[in-house]
């Protein structure tokens, strides 16, 4: 989740994942890699309990604000970059021209994709790698132009299928020639929920 907060400094509004009801100060990442906070201390009191004392001092050395490992370009609500360029609410990614991924390597020109690597050109992807112009997909691997599969992997032009091994043109699991998936592939309006 994200949520507006203020730089402690400059008071600028942030988009960060940092609750703005904490008592922690937050501060743009390039400024905090910049600071050093050891004069800010707190003296050990034996007889207090250890948590509050490290909540209190939690409360005074400010938190960075985006926990980049590589900075981003070109985007918005990116939260732990691994180097994401022209992305939209991405959280722990390396993604470029994505939109809302969590979790995900090396993903492109995608949206909604979550624990997953090599992604292009597809949307809702979970825990899937080396998936290309896909929508739906759950557990798979090096799958191409298929929808709404689960645990299949070197499949391409796959229909409503599960379970399945180096295979093409499956409609629900059943074995289609090219023209025949192509044919009822056609027919189906992808756009509606119904």
């Amino acid at each position: 989740q994200y949520w507006y907060g203020k730089d402690c400094e400059t008071g600028e509004t942030l988009l960060t994942y940092v609750h703005p009801a904490t008592p922690w100060k937050i501060m743009k990442d390039q400024t905090w890699f910049q600071r050093d906070f050891s004069e800010i201390h707190l003296e050990v009191e034996i007889a207090k309990p250890f948590f509050e004392q490290a909540e209190t001092l939690a409360s005074r050395v400010p938190i960075n604000a985006f926990r980049h490992f590589d900075e981003p370009k070109d985007s918005v609500g990116s939260i732990l970059s691994l180097g994401d360029v022209e992305t939209y609410f991405t959280l722990a990614t390396k993604a470029r021209r994505s939109l809302y991924c969590a979790d995900s390597i090396d993903v492109e020109d995608s949206i909604e994709v979550f624990v997953s690597g090599q992604v292009v050109r597809s949307f809702d992807i979970v825990h899937s790698y080396r998936i290309a112009d896909s929508k739906c997909v759950r557990e798979s691997r090096d799958c191409l132009n298929s929808f709404f599969i689960f645990d299949c992997r070197d499949c391409e032009s796959c229909f409503f299928s599960w379970n399945q091994r180096h295979k093409k043109f499956l409609w629900e699991n059943e074995q289609l020639s090219e023209g025949e998936w192509r044919r009822r592939f056609q027919t189906l309006e992808l756009q509606r929920r119904s």
